[in-house]
């Protein structure tokens, strides 16, 4: 009889979605868009190779395509570092922003720039400013978050075997406003 209510407990478990990231002691929110260049592209799908570089942006931030810049400066120099920029902005205006500052980051659409119009990822992330990003385990863990050219962030690339050297604007980097 024992056997078969922890039988019945652990299905219960599994049915109820118990899942590997809660065994995890900072998950990172789940989150899927449709990018730039058309196509979905979700968190753990971009976990699936490594870890993933998370660049929170604000579409009024005026340093935000020289960020994207820097963000594919650095995909480029680190192989088997995924990167993503949200960017909170309408689908239909973080598109019409990105055909005008393709130039600033020298055009490339292999960058996921997703939108994310009401906040609901950078919120879920904890992102107060724009220039924050989050380093995301392939896991799904956060390993650190906080400004991209804070040394946190630096120190945590580092540790993870990445080139990491974002030099950028000094200026602050302007609030979320949700």
């Amino acid at each position: 009889m024992k056997k078969v209510a922890l039988l019945s407990l652990s299905v219960v478990a599994i049915l109820a979605g118990c899942s590997p990231q809660s065994d995890l002691k900072n998950p990172s929110p789940r989150f899927r868009g449709k990018s730039y260049d058309q196509k979905h592209y979700s968190l753990f799908d971009l976990t699936k190779a490594g870890p993933v570089l998370a660049l929170f942006l604000d579409i009024d931030d005026p340093a935000a395509a020289e960020e994207i810049g820097r963000l594919r400066t650095l995909r480029d120099a680190n192989k088997g570092l995924a990167v993503v920029a949200i960017v909170r902005a309408e689908e239909e205006q973080l598109y019409t922003w990105c055909r005008n500052e393709e130039k600033t980051w020298n055009f490339d659409r292999t960058i996921p720039i997703i939108p994310d119009q009401f906040g609901q990822f950078i919120k879920q992330f904890g992102a107060k400013r724009s220039r924050e990003a989050a380093v995301v385990s392939k896991a799904t863990e956060i390993l650190t978050e906080g400004d991209w050219r804070a040394e946190s962030v630096g120190a945590k690339m580092r540790e993870l075997g990445f080139a990491f050297d974002v030099k950028g604007p000094s200026d602050p980097a302007p609030e979320f406003k949700f």
